[in-house]
């Protein structure tokens, strides 16, 4: 949190997080997240089925995003 993570540096989160599946908690408060961040977000809601708190919270993802990261979730837990 608080690192001024970026869309870019999401990407590179998601890539590496998804090999392993293994995250629980992920924390990405207040960073510099757009919707195209929120995408690469739901990539690891998807693979990463253990993950159980994800804070997203003070960054720049629109209701777009949001509509995204709210199917991923509800996907998640089917």
């Amino acid at each position: 949190s608080v690192n001024q993570i970026t869309d870019g540096g999401v990407k590179v989160l998601s890539e590496e997080l998804t090999k392993y599946k293994i995250v629980t908690y992920l924390g990405l408060y207040n960073n510099q997240i757009t919707d195209v961040g929120a995408r690469y977000v739901t990539k690891i809601l998807d693979e990463c089925k253990g993950l159980t708190h994800l804070k997203l919270g003070k960054n720049k993802i629109t209701s777009e995003g949001g509509k995204c990261l709210a199917l991923a979730v509800k996907n998640s837990k089917s």
